[in-house]
């Protein structure tokens, strides 16, 4: 292969759509963002159907541009993207509706469902009785007879692109092995489907899409998609992987009992393992499948966590003069106690979908600082949650604490209140667009431009560039409040449920 080759890796993130162009040597040559329909348009629908490829195509070729790469240098594509949502795919291979956002938790209802299979989801699936994949199904059938009767196949939305980018019709949609942990009809350490279970709930399995691993070669750029990127017509596309994944592999996590704060508009908290074991007793965390043969890893995440703060970011840029979450750091024994419940969209994990935002514990004494640094506050007790229930099922965490990645880790404030909070170091590094670069990895171990994925990951990985130490007195003082939080959230469950019955006005 040649040393000039330029491998793409594209991830269609939830508010915006990256792609890096990276050379043989791993070293990013053009990187690109483009934005997608705000989140707030996009609440219960997901992506949309009209225009759903414009941003990743906008994205590769201004990666390309800027790499300065010709169409006969690009020896490979691969797409990485949110897990959890799921697209109903038609004969052609296009979306027969609008793709599920992540964020949607309109199918919880169907979770009922499953809870007689439960112990068996989770057994063979690493999941558990979220609103994902399987509930989504069930609702399709249910709610939606007839898309039930059209569609072609199921598939997570990054698939659905890169089938559309070789013209692929809805019989050859796929879903990769690292996404099957988010699906409760899953068979995750076999790498293929429960159909016991399918068929026990009368689902019809030809929905199902093939099982491929994430360096497989899909097919090539179909003639319009080479005409609209400027590429030759058959460049390969491979499969590509799910987000988190993808994010593991680009930041060069690949030890066990690594442990990584992915930072962005979800908040996921995750632990690189060596085994398929599953949270058989908290049902809080996922087991999935890392790129790399043989790993796993457990998950815990808080839906739209980045998204609150991003929203109160919104008010404190309208107040004169702004105030600092720094210094609402240093003052955090001065003003009183403040609590924030951070799933303003409905709980994930365990799935409350009803649950909401709320902050107790308000006085005139706090501003819009406090109220941002209770929301990181939030975000890091529901990670302690996460840790010990990682450590439950056998994790033995390595020395070196807490990798974070994202948009939020180049926040020294957040850092800091999370290794508090965890009583853990938190390191960050320089890897930019880290499930991008992930993707880009993948596209080149099918390429064979990379032989060893492990290794290649290893050469791509950001050297540190910032160390935060837990303080210990605050650590003392997070652990009380967090035993508060806990209890918060339990008082609350009833009020939730019985405003999700009140009539709007």
């Amino acid at each position: 292969m040649s040393s000039q080759a330029i491998l793409v890796g594209v991830d269609l993130g939830t508010s915006s759509t990256r792609a890096v162009a990276l050379d043989a040597q791993g070293t990013p040559r053009g990187v690109a963002r483009v934005g997608n329909v705000p989140m707030a348009r996009r609440a219960g629908q997901g992506m949309v159907r009209e225009g759903f490829l414009e941003a990743p195509l906008a994205a590769i070729r201004q990666a390309l541009d800027q790499a300065r790469a010709s169409p006969s240098q690009v020896v490979g594509i691969a797409l990485t993207g949110q897990m959890a949502g799921l697209c109903a795919v038609d004969a052609r291979g296009g979306p027969a509706t609008s793709c599920d956002a992540w964020l949607d938790l309109t199918c919880a209802s169907s979770v009922t469902l499953l809870r007689p299979h439960e112990a068996q989801i989770v057994a063979r699936s690493g999941s558990q009785l979220i609103a994902s994949h399987g509930a989504r199904w069930l609702q399709i059938r249910q709610q939606q007879p007839d898309l039930y009767k059209r569609l072609c196949k199921l598939a997570v939305p990054f698939a659905l692109v890169a089938g559309r980018l070789c013209g692929l019709a809805g019989q050859a949609a796929f879903m990769d092995t690292t996404c099957l942990g988010f699906n409760c009809f899953a068979d995750v350490a076999a790498g293929g489907w429960n159909l016991d279970l399918v068929r026990t709930l009368e689902l019809d399995p030809a929905h199902l899409p093939r099982v491929v691993e994430p360096w497989e070669r899909m097919g090539g750029l179909a003639r319009d998609m080479s005409r609209a990127l400027g590429l030759l017509q058959g460049t390969p596309v491979f499969a590509g992987c799910g987000d988190v994944a993808a994010t593991l592999l680009g930041s060069g996590v690949s030890m066990p009992g690594q442990l990584v704060d992915i930072a962005g508009t979800g908040s996921v908290f995750c632990a690189v393992r060596g085994d398929f074991s599953v949270d058989a007793q908290r049902h809080t965390l996922l087991t999935l499948r890392h790129c790399i043969p043989g790993l796993y890893y457990s998950a815990g995440y808080v839906g739209g966590g980045g998204l609150c703060c991003d929203w109160l970011e919104s008010l404190r840029a309208e107040a004169r003069p702004p105030q600092d979450v720094s210094a609402a750091l240093r003052e955090l024994t001065q003003v009183p106690p403040l609590l924030f419940v951070p799933h303003m969209g409905g709980r994930h994990l365990p799935l409350f979908a009803d649950m909401r935002g709320a902050f107790v514990g308000l006085t005139w004494q706090h501003g819009l600082a406090d109220m941002q640094r209770a929301m990181v506050e939030a975000t890091a007790f529901e990670y302690a949650s996460f840790l010990e229930a990682m450590l439950g099922i056998g994790l033995r965490p390595l020395d070196g604490g807490v990798l974070v990645v994202g948009g939020g880790a180049s926040s020294a404030v957040f850092n800091q209140i999370k290794a508090d909070v965890l009583g853990l170091a938190y390191r960050r590094h320089g890897v930019f667009e880290a499930a991008a670069q992930g993707a880009a990895l993948l596209a080149g171990h099918g390429a064979g431009v990379f032989t060893d994925l492990r290794k290649a990951a290893g050469q791509v990985a950001g050297a540190v560039t910032g160390f935060t130490l837990p303080d210990q007195s605050r650590h003392v003082l997070y652990q009380q409040r967090r035993e508060v939080y806990g209890r918060m959230l339990d008082a609350l469950g009833p009020v939730f449920r019985d405003m999700a019955r009140l009539a709007s006005m």
